[in-house]
């Protein structure tokens, strides 16, 4: 099963329509390499049926605390002496210096993150599954990725994904263009970080030159391999 994109909700509507065929499967294949993301809420959507529990966990989502003015007035507090002649500001002066020194440990509002319960008619698809990623795997691809994660039954293959997720600012520029600038800073629920590296494969396959001559696809054959493994009677 090939998901390019979170995007639109008529994704997991699409999703649906394929489910009874993915429940008379044995083993199974999700190939999210170029799935550049979209709603995480989609993702979660689809993530729900190959997860075991009945709750599913997201990812720790905080933002920047930035005042400007605070870390102005922190500047000029960073000495003792400083500090000691200043005691009419009526101001919370440790505050206020922490504020200042966030400039390179940066202070974070950290949003609460629940987890969510699973409806319980919700159909699992509780088989040996791999996950493909790739460099192109971002954003709600990766929250997917978070949502199944520490599943049993389900193994990641492929590369690093893109390690690119968190909400967009986005700024218009001089002559139609426009930014996006990334506000949120995102992790795994335990605090373990992913943005700017990328989460890590359970077993590393890369897409190479010589699959693109000889048009193979060395991932696939990889995933191949390891749902034979899993599906061999013991």
């Amino acid at each position: 099963m090939k998901i390019l994109s979170f995007e639109k909700s008529s994704i997991y509507d699409d999703f649906s329509k394929v489910l009874p065929d993915l429940k008379k499967a044995t083993g199974l294949i999700i190939d999210i390499r170029y799935n550049g993301g979209g709603s995480s809420a989609v993702a979660r959507k689809v993530a729900q049926h190959f997860i075991k529990d009945s709750l599913i966990y997201g990812a720790k989502n905080l933002s920047r605390l930035i005042i400007p003015t605070d870390r102005a007035l922190g500047s000029f507090l960073t000495a003792q002496d400083t500090l000691e002649g200043k005691k009419d500001w009526g101001l919370n002066k440790e505050e206020t210096l922490m504020y200042y020194r966030s400039a390179q440990g940066y202070l974070y509002h950290t949003y609460p993150s629940l987890p969510v319960k699973i409806a319980k008619n919700v159909e699992k698809i509780i088989i040996p599954t791999v996950i493909l990623t790739g460099s192109n795997t971002a954003s709600a691809a990766e929250d997917f990725l978070i949502y199944t994660n520490d599943q049993s039954h389900i193994k990641r293959i492929g590369e690093f994904t893109n390690g690119s997720t968190g909400q967009p600012l986005t700024v218009n520029l001089p002559n139609g263009g426009e930014a996006w600038i990334c506000t949120k800073k995102v992790t795994f629920p335990d605090g373990t970080e992913f943005v700017g590296k990328g989460i890590k494969p359970d077993v590393k396959a890369e897409y190479t030159l010589r699959d693109l001559l000889k048009n193979e696809d060395s991932v696939y054959i990889k995933a191949i391999e390891e749902l034979k493994s899993r599906l061999q009677p013991m």
